[in-house]
């Protein structure tokens, strides 16, 4: 962090800067000056970090008052599919009195004109949720939450066809595929990025390979892209045109193949999403505790007022982080005490999702045995990633 300009005399001749003593001093200056200022705060944290999970849009026939109940009731559905991170969780009994008052729930709404692939635009009903009415009856009801800080996934797709060799989506072939996984995928709120199919993408992931279910040379080929796990998907039509499916999910101690067959393609592609998102939000959703838990983290790489200022904005956005206060700060190292909801390996795992954090371990406290000292609580340690 520079502050000001450097005294004249840190100029070398040639117009070439050293290291200034003044700028290091003057660092030191504000972060004790942050530290003694900080410390005693303690910050309520937002419940949820992403806003637009709660909004929705749904087709609608008509503007009639009718039509809308039944909007409203579908768009509410389709919210608690989003944060609960379960396609099936419209089934369970407890959601029933929720779907029923569903409009009580609503801010706003309004009509939009929804643009659809291969097909005339339809009426659409946009929908504003109430998100802490709703996260309050989840955690009264002790369902499952999903954070909404998630992982990025790949999508690599291939298509097979009794007429033509194999070829990647997105190269001229069923073009369409791509749009009908994003709005899938987007309905789930599963961020995802899809391949550049370029030539980098062509010498390390041959189409035979990737049709093979390679799990080498898919790994290796998506190491390029910002995502945390990545989805082979081989879509094939049969002689009676239906369409059969086969996808191979990364993640977990070994890669995941599932198969499905429908008539219908945007139907079978929907079937996909949810059962890959599922399997992704299964490992990562947390069931609401009656009573807060407590986590001691410390993070390295502080080294700026806006990496501070970015740390803080992250922790008051997480789920899962219901206050936090801040007990230290030593150079670039902050000390917080957090009062959290989950465990602590789902919070740990949840803030290593994102971007600007590197892995977490342990820092144990040591004691000393002679003089019968309590050891030092044990933080947990993550390194930050500046994103500059």
């Amino acid at each position: 962090m520079v502050v000001g300009n450097p005294p004249n005399h840190c100029l070398l001749q040639g117009g070439e800067r050293r290291k200034c003593c003044y700028n290091r001093a003057m660092k030191k200056v504000l972060i004790t000056l942050i530290a003694v200022l900080i410390c005693s705060w303690s910050v309520n944290a937002a419940q949820g970090q992403a806003g637009a999970y709660y909004d929705a849009v749904v087709p609608v026939p008509d503007r009639s008052d009718k039509a809308r109940r039944e909007g409203i009731r579908e768009g509410m559905a389709r919210v608690l599919v989003r944060v609960t991170g379960d396609s099936q969780v419209v089934a369970r009994p407890s959601v029933d009195s929720l779907l029923a008052d569903a409009s009580s729930y609503l801010l706003q709404f309004s009509y939009v004109e929804e643009e659809r692939p291969g097909a005339n635009s339809e009426l659409g009903l946009r929908l504003v949720f109430d998100q802490g009415g709703i996260d309050r009856f989840l955690r009264a009801n002790r369902l499952p939450i999903w954070p909404g800080n998630r992982p990025t996934l790949l999508v690599w797709a291939v298509v097979d066809s009794p007429l033509a060799d194999s070829r990647f989506i997105g190269e001229g072939a069923l073009d369409d595929v791509y749009t009908l996984l994003n709005q899938g995928f987007a309905l789930r709120g599963m961020p995802t990025v899809s391949p550049l199919y370029d030539l980098q993408d062509e010498l390390a992931l041959p189409v035979s390979a990737a049709r093979d279910f390679d799990v080498q040379q898919i790994d290796d080929a998506s190491k390029r892209y910002p995502a945390q796990g990545w989805l082979m998907l081989r879509l094939y039509q049969k002689s009676d045109m239906a369409w059969r499916a086969a996808w191979l999910q990364s993640g977990g101690n070994a890669p995941f193949i599932q198969q499905a067959e429908g008539s219908e393609l945007p139907e079978l592609l929907g079937q996909v999403v949810d059962n890959v998102v599922d399997r992704i939000a299964a490992d990562r959703v947390y069931v609401p505790r009656s009573e807060s838990g407590q986590l001691l983290l410390v993070v390295s790489g502080i080294d700026r007022y806006k990496h501070y200022n970015a740390l803080t904005e992250l922790l008051s956005d997480n789920v899962m982080v219901q206050s936090y206060r801040v007990l230290s700060v030593t150079g670039d190292r902050v000390r917080l005490a957090l009062t959290v909801e989950g465990e602590t390996n789902q919070v740990i795992e949840n803030l290593e999702q994102d971007v600007h954090f590197s892995a977490a371990e342990s820092e144990v406290g040591t004691s000393n045995p002679v003089l019968e000292e309590r050891p030092e609580p044990t933080f947990f340690k993550l390194s930050w990633r500046s994103q500059d």
